[in-house]
């Protein structure tokens, strides 16, 4: 059991010693293809679009909307916005 107070920095600490090679081990077990389907993650989001067309709308500029999306299983975050 690891006291409540520690967990965080251990947690951290795992990331930080894989992050550096995560994409890698991605790239080399899907052959690649990982990238192409979070491009096709983020195309089917239409939230590029979605954002574009408020922001450039009166709606967008006199509210200032920014989006922000969590990405909780992304790994190194690639496909977070």
């Amino acid at each position: 059991n690891v006291p409540i107070s520690e967990k965080e920095s251990k947690v951290r600490e795992v990331f930080e010693s894989v992050a550096e090679s995560y994409d890698v081990m991605n790239d080399l077990m899907s052959g690649g293809l990982h990238r192409v389907w979070k491009d096709e993650l983020c195309r089917m989001t239409g939230l590029a679009a979605t954002s574009r067309a408020l922001r450039s709308s009166s709606l967008g500029t006199s509210n200032n909307l920014d989006f922000k999306i969590l990405d909780v299983a992304g790994g190194t975050s690639d496909v977070a916005f």
